[in-house]
């Protein structure tokens, strides 16, 4: 079951040049998630064309010929509305045709995943249009948006209206919405560091800069959390396994309007070279910072991943209030051990009971040790959790009083988008925390 990727906007292609970095280097990747000539099953497009040129080089003979699409020639305005609705009919008809032609060379094709921003005007209105002409046109195959969550002071003004009126459109036409937060990728970015200090005997200093993240950084954790649920599998007799994008959607979203998931995963490298957002440091620590990183973890690993990806989950959705795991589906790569029973046990009593389903954690294996980049282990997790309701009302609350100062709406109406259509918009996502916040209560309801 092949599975088609397409990415958006500065943000979607950008994940694109580390996720099929990684592809190029999975030993079961080639049969699923390449064609018969090597070519990627992907398309890039953008309305900027120096991104999309710049990525179509770093991608050359990956990408297919016919990949890269340049929707406009004036990009977006970092405005939904203007994304949204004012792309040239023939660009859209040829990122359309493109898309055709790929999934139509594939054996068996399984459904799409659109990598895509909420912040920018790109990724947010142009995935969205995407979103909805996808399921328009293809109304039977699953759909999955991987969407890029803009940090809580961005560099727009009107990112909460973009992020509220994409998220609205994810909702009503995509399957499953796996969401990448900034501000926890770049916390996990601050937690993986300290632990590979902790491992080279070392420890920051006050006189010491502390590790910085840029933006690849993130994007390769994002690539690394999206390779690590839609690779492909090792089976038991040697041969890849596809991974099945239905049996993700349906264990993942325990109801239809209960689709906002989040995915980790957490690697112990051998002695293969690390990911060079583990090893960027403004001082002489590095060398003992990479050393650490690039050798085989001792007995005890899989205890270590299950501790470093429990770390990365927010505890709470509200306030006090505990975060509440609806659905999960754990994967796991790599050669079985009695450790293993114990860390898996870790990682289902942190995600604590769900109100929704019998068992919290849905657990697939890959017995196979190789992997990408030297990876022998690692733990990937898909989990919905109303910890997700945080993010969206801090976001919701910012474009209501946008909305009621009339802060910027011009802008949208300019492009057919009216103050009316944007507060129902807005409504839409309320309704969505709403959702999470009865799937919370009852929960609490059976203590």
């Amino acid at each position: 079951m092949a599975t088609a990727f397409v990415h958006i906007g500065q943000a979607g292609l950008q994940i694109a040049e580390p996720l099929w970095s990684l592809a190029r280097e999975h030993p079961s990747a080639r049969s699923w998630l390449f064609d018969e000539h090597g070519r990627a099953h992907c398309l890039l497009a953008d309305c900027e064309p120096r991104v999309v040129r710049s990525v179509s080089r770093s991608l050359r003979g990956v990408a297919r010929d016919d990949a890269a699409h340049v929707l406009s020639a004036h990009g977006s305005a970092n405005n939904w509305a203007m994304g949204f609705t004012a792309l040239a009919p023939d660009s859209l008809d040829a990122l359309a045709d493109s898309f055709r032609r790929m999934v139509e060379r594939m054996d068996w094709w399984a459904g799409t995943v659109v990598a895509h921003s909420l912040a920018g005007g790109t990724g947010s209105g142009v995935g969205s249009r995407l979103l909805l002409e996808l399921r328009d046109t293809y109304p039977r195959q699953w759909l999955v948006s991987a969407a890029v969550l803009p940090f809580d002071t961005g560099d727009s003004a009107l990112q909460n209206y973009n992020a509220a009126l994409a998220l609205a459109h994810v909702q009503q036409y995509a399957d499953l919405a796996l969401l990448f937060e900034n501000a926890q990728l770049l916390c996990a970015h601050e937690k993986q560091h300290a632990h590979a200090e902790r491992s080279a005997g070392s420890q920051l200093s006050p006189a010491r800069p502390r590790p910085y993240a840029s933006m690849r950084d993130l994007n390769e954790q994002i690539a690394c959390a999206l390779g690590g649920a839609l690779f492909p599998l090792d089976g038991d007799s040697g041969h890849p396994r596809a991974a099945d994008l239905g049996e993700l959607v349906s264990t993942v979203t325990p109801l239809p309007r209960l689709k906002l998931a989040g995915a980790q995963t957490v690697r112990a490298h051998t002695g293969a070279r690390a990911p060079s957002a583990q090893l960027r440091r403004a001082d002489s620590a590095s060398a003992a910072t990479a050393r650490a990183l690039s050798r085989k973890l001792p007995a005890g690993s899989w205890d270590a991943l299950s501790a470093q990806l429990c770390s990365r989950l927010p505890r709470f959705h509200s306030g006090t209030e505990r975060a509440v795991t609806l659905s999960a589906s754990a994967l796991v790569r790599g050669g079985a051990s009695v450790e293993l029973r114990s860390a898996c046990t870790r990682l289902e009593r942190t995600l604590g009971a769900s109100p929704l389903s019998p068992f919290s954690v849905d657990w697939r294996f890959a017995p196979s040790q190789k992997g990408a980049r030297g990876v022998e282990q690692s733990f990937s997790l898909v989990s919905n959790r109303t910890s997700i309701g945080a993010w969206l009302s801090r976001t919701l609350r910012r474009a209501g009083a946008q909305l009621d100062a009339g802060a910027y709406v011009h802008h949208y109406a300019r492009y057919g988008c009216s103050e009316e259509a944007m507060r129902g918009y807005v409504d839409e996502c309320w309704d969505i925390v709403a959702d999470y916040k009865d799937a919370a209560s009852a929960s609490a309801s059976n203590y």
